[in-house]
């Protein structure tokens, strides 16, 4: 997958059935320093992540969208989680 696919996800978030999707990967050669959170067996939160082994949370890549709308929806995102109202 690469950014800007659209995915298939196995559960909805009331109340409008929405996700915000946050990838989970073991492969932590890609890891973007300052961007990515690492989480490791000695945290004190690894045990209630429920990670175990490598998995799939995804059911897999339909179509994409273009960069362009990619680039608007980062923004908007973005923008959204810095304002004092989605706090």
């Amino acid at each position: 997958m690469t950014e800007g696919d659209v995915v298939l996800t196995p559960r909805q978030v009331p109340p409008f059935s929405d996700w915000l999707v946050c990838g989970v990967s073991t492969q932590l050669h890609h890891e973007v320093v300052g961007f990515d959170d690492v989480i490791e067996p000695s945290h004190s939160d690894f045990g209630a992540s429920g990670l175990k082994a490598p998995s799939k949370a995804l059911l897999g890549v339909i179509g994409s969208i273009s960069p362009e709308r990619h680039g608007r929806l980062l923004q908007r995102l973005g923008a959204f989680l810095q304002s004092p109202s989605s706090a």
